[in-house]
């Protein structure tokens, strides 16, 4: 109960499309990432701020 919130975040069960992925690592990367991408990029910002919140790294 307490994580339903974030369990309920991604659909792990959509039907995905049945084509070849594209070539090229960052076509790649896009395909996969389609659905989950607004999550990454707000870990990504939240990842980013709490390392520059230590005093020695962002300097």
């Amino acid at each position: 109960m307490l994580f339903r919130r974030f369990e309920n975040l991604i659909d792990v069960f959509k039907p995905s499309p049945d084509v070849a992925p594209p070539a090229g690592m960052l076509r790649f990367y896009a395909h996969y990432l389609k659905q989950v991408w607004p999550l990454m990029t707000a870990v990504l910002v939240v990842g980013f701020f709490a390392v520059c919140l230590q005093p020695r790294i962002c300097v």
